[in-house]
């Protein structure tokens, strides 16, 4: 079982609306970054649908996202 590193990036939090944040996600072994805008986004990049394979595992070769 492999295991998968992030970093997490929170930018900016609303105290009076706590769901509203922005940030990035990096995965480690990858170096993909991926952008999120609430709670259930991050939720969403770290855990995937079931049955959905990640993009590292399709093709071998993760597309870096310029940010």
């Amino acid at each position: 079982m492999a295991l998968d590193i992030y970093i997490i990036r929170i930018y900016r939090r609303d105290e009076s609306e706590p769901g509203m944040v922005v940030g990035i996600v990096e995965d480690i072994g990858t170096n993909v970054k991926q952008r999120f805008s609430s709670f259930e986004e991050l939720k969403k990049v770290l855990y995937p649908t079931e049955g959905r394979i990640p993009q590292k595992m399709q093709d071998g070769s993760a597309e870096k996202e310029g940010i």
